[in-house]
């Protein structure tokens, strides 16, 4: 007779002499925690029923023990900041603690699985003691971050969704330890700059004066193949930041000014502290932005228009000053002309007529290149004869006679008293 778990199970008659082995197989129970070593212990006695009492003849027992390790799976993996968004957990990288992952799906005996972990400090996390089934793990996107790339451990399954790894299959027949269950994240990157009065026109802000209201405009593609279209408007002194950006594709990212602020010409402009960029025409391109990013001083530099103006007029007492000149002394239709190179490197060749009072004046005149204009009066009026000239501001070169030459122009330059003196000859008789 064999005894399991209170009962009996009948051998039959053993003949004389005979072995008989009984052979049964153990169902575990649900509850049965994975990973446990389970003992079965199974007792052979006498039978109290048998008929005889020769001693030894039937009442041996026996025993025997026999373990059975009940199969246990595990998920890990890590979350961390992935400074390259390569994806993968690099030398010099940091796990992300107090990040919530959740483990929901159904075992093998259907049974639902909703388990939730966090984090440790350096960002790994686990879920042990699993049965066999189909699972997924999710994620909830950690703050001050943004979602990079999710990758599917040694156990396989889907990381198509973003923030879950699915179609995990443990099974039945094996222990599957899966690692490398990653979710990378990346920080965000910023770029940052600002429109001013260039009042040197050198390209550089230094204490110059920013200018507030003008709209700026950023474009690309991200990382993610995404359009990117953000604009703003400059504020608190010119300022203007472009904030939460992923990284951009290997085009990387424009920034635009939309347009001239009004009573300004447009100055120099100057790509920022990446230094990856290109600067033209009211426009940065190619800012090629990694995770992290804080690009800064991508400038609109913008100049004052100037004006250069002075007088043709009779110098009575030729000394070269026209103050102390009685009214009327101003010289009309004389013809002055300014010619040069502008700081574009575009030619400059104008021309005017003096007024009534002998006033002459250019206007909107963009900064001069370095070697400066030239101002000359072209034509002498009639019935004068050349007087002394006196240049004013913002000075130059007086050398050659009706000529201003090497007249350097910045932004907002207001010159005055370009003065050309003339005499009415003088005669003798007798």
């Amino acid at each position: 007779t064999f005894e399991l778990l209170g009962g009996t199970i009948q051998g039959g008659t053993i003949a004389a002499g005979a072995t008989v082995t009984f052979s049964f197989s153990v169902e575990l129970a649900k509850t049965v925690t994975p990973g446990v070593t389970i003992t079965n212990t199974a007792n052979i006695t006498q039978s109290t029923t048998l008929e005889g009492t020769e001693t030894g003849e039937r009442n041996s027992t026996a025993s025997g023990n026999d373990t059975v390790r009940i199969r246990r799976n595990s998920l890990a993996g890590r979350v961390f900041n992935d400074l390259d968004n390569d994806g993968v957990f690099d030398t010099g990288e940091s796990g992300i603690g107090g990040v919530q992952l959740r483990l929901t799906g159904t075992d093998h005996h259907g049974t639902a699985v909703d388990l939730t972990v966090n984090t440790l400090a350096d960002g790994t996390y686990l879920f042990d003691i699993l049965r066999p089934g189909n699972y997924a793990i999710a994620q909830t996107q950690p703050a001050a971050f943004l979602d990079g790339k999710d990758t599917v451990g040694t156990q396989g399954g889907n990381a198509s969704s973003n923030d879950l790894i699915f179609n995990i299959a443990l099974p039945a027949g094996a222990e599957t330890f899966g690692t490398g269950n990653n979710f990378a994240e990346i920080s965000p990157a910023a770029l940052s700059g600002s429109v001013y009065h260039d009042a040197n026109n050198d390209g550089f802000r230094v204490s110059e004066t920013g200018i507030d209201g003008v709209q700026i405009r950023l474009t690309g593609k991200n990382d993610l193949n995404e359009n990117v279209e953000i604009t703003v408007t400059t504020a608190g002194g010119g300022n203007y930041t472009f904030t939460g950006l992923r990284p951009s594709d290997v085009d990387g990212y424009t920034i635009t000014q939309v347009a001239e602020p009004a009573g300004y010409l447009d100055g120099k402009d100057r790509d920022g502290s990446l230094g990856n960029g290109v600067a033209t025409n009211n426009q940065i391109s190619s800012i090629n932005v990694a995770p992290g990013n804080n690009g800064t001083s991508y400038n609109f530099g913008e100049v004052i228009a100037s004006t250069l103006s002075g007088y043709v007029y009779h110098d009575s007492n030729n000394d070269g000053i026209r103050a102390g000149e009685p009214v009327g002394s101003g010289i009309a239709n004389s013809t002055i002309t300014l010619t040069g190179t502008d700081d574009l490197g575009q030619s400059v060749n104008l021309s005017t007529t003096t007024d009534a009072d002998g006033f002459w004046q250019f206007t909107g005149l963009r900064p001069s290149n370095a070697a400066g204009y030239t101002i000359e009066q072209t034509s002498l009026p009639a019935a004068y004869i050349d007087g002394r000239d006196t240049i004013g501001t913002p000075g130059g070169n007086a050398s050659v006679n009706n000529r201003f030459s090497a007249v350097v122009v910045n932004s907002n330059t207001t010159g005055q008293n370009n003065n050309f003196g003339e005499l009415l000859p003088a005669s003798l008789s007798g």
